[in-house]
This record gives C-alpha cells, structure tokens and sequence, in this order.
C-alpha cells in the first residue's frame, strides 16, 4: 500500500487532524441529506411509477438490514451488476427513506465511473447529492488512492460503500468473473474489520445487461453477510479476498437459478 493511503491509519477525529477531502465529504454528506426528502421520494417515485418496478419480500429485507447495519458498523455492500441503476434499486430494497433520512450516515455511498455521467452537469449534481464518489477508471494512480482514501475514511465511521466487485456490468448476463477488480480486496485491506454485504439482485427478465431493466421488472433480491480474510499479503491477498466475495456471489447466483427451475418444473 502506498504512503498516500497508509496515512488514514493514524488519523483522529479531532477536527484539526482530518485529511483534507474529509470536509468535503462532510459537507456532501450534509447537503445530499438536507436534500434527501425531496431527492429520495422522486427517485422512488420514478422506481415505482415510471419504471413500475417491485421487489419480492421488502419488507423481510428491510428488517435484516437494519439490523445488519446495527450489527456491524463497518460495511462493505458487494452487489451482482447487469443494469446502469442497480445500486438505487438496492438502495430502494434495503431501506425506506424515513429510515434513511433518520440515519443517512447508513445510506450507502456509491463509486460511478466518471464516463457514465461526467458529460452532463445535472447528472454530476444528482451524483454529488446522492452519495457518490467518483472514480475515472482509466485515470492515474494518485486519482485512485484518492478515492480508496475517501472509502476506507467512510468506512471507518460508519458510512456502508456501495462497490460492484465485477467492476462493470456483466456482459453474458452472468457474473462475470474474468473482468472482476481487485478493489474489494484492496479496500477490506485498508479496512480490515468491514464486514461485506454480498447481495445478488436479478428482475425476471433480466438475460442480459442492460442500460435500464424492463418496466414492470420484479426483482428478487438475496442477501449474505461474510467476512472474507486471508494470510497472504500485498496483491496476493486482494485477491484472495476478492475472489472470496466473487465466490459468494456466483454461489448466490447459483442457488438463484436452481430456484428458478425448480419453479418451473412444479
């Protein structure tokens, strides 16, 4: 690990020793939750009407967040990808936004590719005033450790990150395995005690990637709460750890489609 990102380790909370993006983060957070009643009910509100989407089992979902957020203070939420709006669909399942604007630090925060949105002024406000932490995938090492900075400082008190271990939407519908990053890994090494939130989401429709899911979608949406380690070290341990997290999904995923047919058959 560089010197950039080893220095986090030893910071305090007094004011006078936060790094320098920790204002910036604090008063993000603090504008995205002055916001949030309006911001929230209207992408909820574009999830239910416009996009007339509905989630098996919300209700037992919510239950287990809470009380997985209450659990375990330092979370990591590793989601399959295959559409350009899973992580407010996710956000959407795990929690009512009453629940979000009471406890917003437990909002989780999300890391988008700058190319996704960067062209477009109101998409950089909305993804400034949600949450979000950019990252340019093909930018320099420095932007990087920036980012893995902001994360491992989240999460150390108690802001859950969003981060989608494949690194892209699947391109076979799939979890796509061979295009997976080590950010996890990397992360859960700066972090050590997070625990990770594995969730595999997936419409009825869903065969492939897509840029929105199909109206009407319903979703069947599982969770599992690991906490991958390893005694290997530096990028050997990245991963490790990551294909532990990958391999938990794609189990997910399995047990998804085994259902499925067994529904079928009946």
């Amino acid at each position: 690990m560089s010197e950039k990102s080893s220095h986090i380790r030893s910071e305090t909370t007094a004011t006078e020793d936060l790094p320098s993006f920790a204002r910036y983060l604090l008063w993000q957070r603090l504008l995205g939750w002055l916001v949030f009643p309006v911001m929230g009910a209207a992408l909820v509100l574009a999830m239910r009407l416009v996009g007339r989407y509905t989630i098996r089992e919300m209700k037992e979902i919510r239950r287990e967040f809470r009380r997985i957020v209450r659990e375990n203070p330092s979370l990591l939420i590793c989601p399959n990808h295959l559409t350009m709006i899973d992580s407010g669909v996710i956000q959407w399942a795990l929690a009512a936004n009453t629940f979000y604007f009471l406890h917003y630090r437990k909002l989780p925060w999300n890391i988008p590719a700058v190319e996704n949105f960067g062209h477009n002024f109101f998409l950089r406000l909305i993804t400034y005033l949600t949450k979000c932490i950019p990252i340019d995938r093909t930018g320099p090492s420095e932007h990087r450790e920036g980012v893995l900075d902001r994360m491992a400082w989240l999460l150390r008190r108690g802001d859950p990150i969003l981060l989608f271990p494949e690194g892209r939407r699947s391109q076979t519908g799939r979890l796509d395995l061979e295009g997976a990053a080590y950010g996890p890994g990397l992360l859960l090494q700066c972090v050590p005690d997070t625990a990770v939130l594995c969730i595999y989401m997936r419409g009825d429709h869903q065969t492939a990637k897509s840029t929105l899911p199909a109206k009407g979608e319903r979703f069947t949406l599982a969770m599992r709460l690991i906490r991958p380690s390893t005694e290997q070290r530096g990028m050997r341990a990245q991963r490790e750890l990551s294909h532990q997290i990958l391999a938990e999904l794609q189990s997910m995923e399995e047990d998804f489609f085994r259902s499925r047919e067994s529904q079928t058959t009946l």
